[in-house]
């Protein structure tokens, strides 16, 4: 092969290259997120569900006001049911008093 060969082969080559990368198919657009239907009835994984807890009867409410705040937004989301029962701090360490 001569130089004028290679030349022009190299120059085939190279254009063959510049027109197949021009020539691409047009990139394709990410699909769209789709909304999700929001549903008007949340789901309760926890109904029928029954908490019992056991807390400090305290005079500030520290711990038990949170606590008592809390639990009609929980048992609306989750469907569960609480049960709090608050004894005196004398009593903690007796355990709950059977009925």
């Amino acid at each position: 092969m001569s130089y004028n060969d290679v030349s022009q082969l190299f120059v085939v080559v190279l254009l063959t290259l510049f027109v197949t990368s021009c020539s691409s198919t047009p990139p394709t657009k990410p699909p769209e997120p789709t909304a999700t239907a929001i549903p008007t009835e949340p789901d309760k994984p926890f109904a029928g569900v029954e908490i019992n807890i056991l807390t400090m009867d305290e005079i500030n409410g520290s711990i038990s006001e949170p606590l008592l705040r809390r639990v009609p937004d929980f048992e609306a989301l989750t469907g569960a049911t609480i049960n709090i029962d608050k004894i005196p701090f004398g009593e903690l360490y007796d355990g709950p008093k059977s009925s």
